[in-house]
């Protein structure tokens, strides 16, 4: 998840806070990120998020839908 993290990361790097959840998608959107980070933010909690750490810390929170192992 480590290099997910970074990505997102990357893609929200240009957000203010706090943003709510639609504004964390927007932001996603305009960033063109792919799908694999669309799909992790959209598994996002609804409500508002004072900085990334609050995304990062409700994104370490989700159960692990992507393997990482073969």
């Amino acid at each position: 998840m480590s290099v997910r993290i970074a990505q997102i990361a990357a893609v929200l790097a240009d957000l203010a806070y706090p943003a709510a959840k639609w504004q964390v998608l927007a932001e996603a959107d305009y960033y063109g990120a792919n799908v694999e980070v669309r799909a992790l933010l959209w598994a996002l909690p609804s409500g508002s998020y004072d900085s990334f750490d609050t995304i990062r810390t409700a994104l370490l929170g989700q159960p692990n839908t992507h393997s990482d192992s073969p």
